[in-house]
C-alpha cells in the first residue's frame, strides 16, 4: 500500500471563453461552432445559441464573460493544489508518454470544477490492484448537497459533508473519480474522460474502486451551466428569481471548517452573480 505522490488534472475540452468574451465586447461576429457543442454531452442543449442570446438580454454580465470568470476562479483552485499538474485532454497522451502516471492519480475535470488545495494529503494509501479512487462530491447550486456512496459503517461515511447527503446515482460523477496507472493500462483515456462512459467502462472491465470518505472535489453548478440554461432564461422574471435564489443559497450555506478553502472561490462566484443581476 502506497500513498499517491502526484496528481494530474486533465481538463476536458471547452471553448476559449476569454476570446469569445473579447469578441462579443468588441461587437465582432462569433461563429457558433466555437462554443455550440465542444464535446459529446448528453445534456447539452441543441438551441444553445438562442439560450445565450436570451441570457445576454437579461444579464448585466454577458454569457461569455461570465463563463470566462468562472473558468478563472476554477483554475485558481487547481493551481493551489499541492503536487498537482494541469494539462488539456488534447495534450494528455503526449504528456503521459514523457511523464508516466506511475504512482500518481489522474482526474478529469471541467473548466469550472474546484479542488481542495490539500487534496494530495487527503488521499488514502492505495492498495495494489486499485483502478480508481472515488470521493464524495459536493455540488454547489441553487440547491447544494453532497453525493456519496452509501456506506453501512459510520466510520466510512462522508467526512464533513456540505449540505444534505444524497446517494450516488452513477458509479462515477463529473469530477469525483481519480484513475490509477492500472486503469489507464486497461483502457484508453478516451473511454474514461466522460463520467458516464467511464462508469460503463469500469463496469465492463470490472474495475476495482477505492472509496475515500473525504470531499476533495466540488462541482459548481451555476445559473449559466449549459444544462440549466433553458430553465434559467425562460423569461426575464424567471432569470432574476433563479439567480436570486441561487445567491441566497450560496450565502447561507454552512461551510465546515475542514473546507475553509472554499470561501474565496465561493465569494468570488457570489460577487460575479450579484453583478449579473444588477441593472
Amino acid at each position: 500500500m502506497t500513498p499517491p505522490d502526484r496528481v494530474i488534472f486533465a481538463l476536458r475540452e471547452s471553448p476559449d471563453w476569454a476570446a469569445l468574451a473579447a469578441d462579443y465586447a468588441a461587437g465582432r461576429s462569433i461563429e457558433s461552432a466555437g462554443y455550440a457543442r465542444p464535446r459529446n454531452i448528453p445534456s447539452f442543449p441543441t438551441n444553445i445559441v438562442d439560450l445565450i442570446e436570451r441570457w445576454n438580454r437579461f444579464a448585466a454580465v454577458p454569457f461569455f464573460a461570465c463563463r470566462a470568470e468562472l473558468k478563472a476562479i476554477a483554475a485558481a483552485t487547481l493551481a493551489a493544489v499541492t503536487g498537482a499538474e494541469t494539462v488539456s485532454h488534447a495534450d494528455l497522451a503526449a504528456y503521459l508518454a514523457t511523464h508516466p502516471l506511475a504512482n500518481g492519480l489522474l482526474f478529469f475535470c471541467d473548466d469550472d470544477d474546484w479542488f481542495a488545495p490539500g487534496l494530495l494529503a487527503a488521499l488514502p494509501e492505495i492498495p495494489a490492484g486499485t483502478d480508481a479512487v472515488v470521493f464524495p462530491l459536493a455540488r454547489l447550486a441553487v440547491e447544494s448537497f453532497t453525493i456519496a456512496r452509501h456506506h453501512a459503517h459510520a466510520e466510512t461515511r462522508v467526512i464533513d459533508p456540505i449540505g444534505p447527503v444524497h446517494p450516488f446515482v452513477l458509479r462515477y460523477h463529473t469530477n469525483n473519480y481519480a484513475l490509477t496507472a492500472q486503469a489507464l493500462a486497461k483502457s484508453a483515456p478516451e473511454t474514461l474522460i466522460e463520467h458516464r462512459q467511464a462508469a460503463e467502462t469500469a463496469d465492463r472491465l470490472a474495475f476495482t474502486d477505492l472509496h475515500c470518505p473525504r470531499i476533495v472535489a466540488i462541482t459548481s453548478k451555476t445559473p449559466c451551466s449549459a444544462s440549466l440554461l433553458a430553465a434559467v432564461v425562460a423569461d426575464a422574471e424567471r432569470f432574476r428569481r433563479y439567480v436570486t435564489h441561487y445567491l441566497q443559497n450560496l450565502k447561507s450555506l454552512p461551510i465546515p471548517v475542514a473546507h475553509a478553502w472554499l470561501r474565496d472561490p465561493l465569494w468570488q462566484t457570489i460577487r460575479l452573480f450579484e453583478r449579473t443581476i444588477r441593472r
